[in-house]
């Protein structure tokens, strides 16, 4: 594994194990429930995913608590605590404490016929520079509400407003909105783009509430 970020408690790992030296390493570490789930994985890429959080949170991290999810599918650890993951194909992105929501995602011109299902007219508009990096953006600060938010049922472009920052940085705090009536919150975000092996990535995870 390899530590491409971190700050505070957010990370980002490249996993350049394996399947193999993953199950080596971190099987001896799951208890029955975990090893059942595990062997009845069938896709060889989400077994490796599923390994390699493990590995991180038990052996790097050295963290104890068994990974478990809600009904919503929001993982958190047997004591508790918030903790948020996400996967981009070789990467992987954590976050532990409270209100944690991490999202990593590839700049890819693919969100160019996509914008949308995720940004509301007016804010394209309002995009005038970097358009790939800014819908990458966008999307993935929806992304991060979408789990904060943890019940479902959100319209991207209606019910979670992202401001479009009038220049990007590599790295940077926006202001969000949840618009639900049992949530209506006020958010700072983060972002981070990271470069790996010459594709740009971008991240986004949950700063504060205003």
């Amino acid at each position: 594994m390899k530590l491409l970020f971190s700050t505070e408690n957010v990370y980002v790992f490249q996993n350049t194990w394996i399947l193999e030296e993953l199950e080596a390493s971190t099987l001896c570490k799951l208890n029955v429930s975990e090893l059942e789930k595990y062997f009845n994985l069938k896709n060889h890429r989400r077994k490796s995913e599923w390994l390699a959080v493990r590995w991180l949170v038990y052996i790097h991290f050295k963290i104890s608590s068994e990974i478990r999810y809600t009904a919503f599918g929001k993982p958190y650890l047997f004591e508790n605590s918030d903790f948020s993951i996400s996967h981009s194909g070789n990467l992987i992105a954590l976050q532990f404490g409270q209100n944690s929501s991490v999202d990593i995602e590839p700049v890819s011109p693919k969100m160019s016929g996509l914008t949308s299902k995720f940004i509301s007219n007016s804010d394209l508009s309002q995009i005038q520079t970097d358009f790939l990096k800014n819908y990458a953006l966008q999307w993935s600060a929806k992304e991060v509400l979408y789990k904060l938010y943890e019940k479902g049922n959100l319209i991207f472009v209606t019910d979670l407003k992202v401001a479009v920052p009038e220049k990007l940085f590599m790295r940077g705090v926006i202001l969000c909105r949840i618009l639900k009536d049992d949530f209506d919150k006020e958010i700072l975000l983060n972002y981070a783009f990271i470069d790996v092996d010459n594709s740009e990535n971008i991240l986004g995870w949950v700063n504060s509430f205003v």
